[in-house]
């Protein structure tokens, strides 16, 4: 079976408006029929009411055809509306994603450049270091070479004295022969036994200048061996002042430790405000103005109260550790002549002073001192000669 179709709206309108001209072309009821005047009243007023039908039925398919024309425009609006928001939407994921991009490639660029700008940084700080030893080396140097100056001046002075005295030494031989010569015979030939007898070497100032010059030569291994011991003092000293001690280290590791505290409160303080934000490597960063008061003094109580400087503050203070500081006696009742025995080297100070560690560090571990240590141990003799 065939599928049956439904008429076009304009065919269904024809067939109405034939059916209407129809009706127009029939004549009234006859007169002889009762009632006839009222079924034509009526009957022409059924014809007037289908004559209006048309243009009812016009205006409602105009006024249809106008609602679904505006409804058109509105979903073409709609939807031209929609397509510009997708497309702006698109572009914004575009633009972002561009952004991005670009942030990464900066921030990677930013830090290839940090990591450049601190090794830079620690050549820097190496050729720092090497500069100021080549530095130290080169005053040592120059002392050096004024004290040797000095020195050979005062040689000069010496030999030219030398050679004064032994000119004159001759001169004054030489006059008192002449004048025993002059006096008699007797005497002469007494003098001259006993000159025979009695006269010197004739090697006597050979000698004499040759011990001398082995007195200079010991003199100056000497003055030399002064002058390296004071050399790797000199070295010692700057070595000392350029590495790092262990409280050093253990000082920079509480102040970490503080810095992660800060850290912490500072992420918890604007976790509300930067909901799902990344933590970047300068958020991470605590610079030395963000401690406060407390922070620094648990600094100094972290450091202070750490078994390293305690057991380097008892040391210097008492010298070595004993191995058992502390005797109690348990039973006083039982032996009341038991008391607390507490020696001495076994009393650890108290660390809250940070005063004691900067005396006892500048006294025990200053490179002077320990220069003057060592050049105490040098004999008194040797001093006065390279003086």
């Amino acid at each position: 079976m065939e599928p049956s179709r439904s008429p076009s709206p304009s065919k269904v309108i024809e067939g109405y408006l034939s059916r209407i001209h129809v009706l127009r072309l029939n004549k009234d009821v006859d007169n002889s029929i009762p009632n006839a005047e009222i079924i034509n009243n009526l009957y022409n007023e059924l014809n007037n009411y289908v004559m209006k039908l048309d243009k009812k039925v016009g205006g409602v398919l105009k006024q249809h055809e106008m609602e679904c024309l505006k409804n058109y425009k509105d979903k073409m609006y709609a939807i031209q509306k929609e397509i510009r928001q997708l497309r702006d939407k698109a572009n914004e994921e575009e633009n972002s994603k561009r952004k991005e991009n670009k942030i990464k490639e900066l921030e990677e660029h930013r830090n290839k450049l940090k990591e450049r700008a601190e090794e830079l940084d620690r050549l820097c700080k190496e050729q720092k270091r090497s500069l100021d030893k080549w530095k130290m080396r080169a005053e040592e140097m120059l002392d050096d070479k004024k004290f040797y100056e000095e020195q050979l001046e005062e040689a000069k002075k010496q030999q030219e004295t030398l050679k004064k005295q032994l000119r004159d030494f001759g001169d004054g031989r030489q006059e008192e022969t002449e004048m025993i010569f002059e006096n008699s015979p007797q005497t002469l030939n007494k003098v001259s036994t006993f000159v025979t007898s009695n006269s010197p070497n004739p090697n006597y100032f050979s000698q004499v200048s040759h011990r001398l010059k082995e007195t200079i030569g010991h003199m100056y291994s000497q003055l030399e061996a002064e002058r390296k011991n004071l050399r790797s003092l000199k070295n010692a000293k700057t070595n000392y002042l350029l590495e790092k001690g262990e409280l050093e280290d253990l000082f920079l590791l509480c102040v970490e430790d503080i810095k992660r505290e800060i850290f912490a409160r500072k992420m918890k303080a604007s976790r509300s405000v930067t909901k799902g934000k990344k933590v970047t490597e300068k958020d991470r960063q605590v610079e030395f103005s963000e401690f406060k008061e407390i922070d620094k003094r648990k600094v100094m109580e972290n450091f202070l109260n750490s078994e390293k400087v305690r057991r380097f503050l008892y040391e210097k203070m008492f010298g070595k550790i004993a191995e058992e500081p502390i005797t109690l006696e348990k039973n006083m009742t039982k032996s009341p002549h038991k008391i607390l025995v507490k020696s001495r080297s076994s009393s650890k100070p108290s660390t809250s002073n940070g005063l004691l560690s900067q005396i006892f560090s500048r006294a025990q571990l200053s490179p002077e001192s320990k220069g003057d240590n060592r050049s105490s141990s040098v004999p008194p003799d040797s001093i006065k000669k390279s003086a």
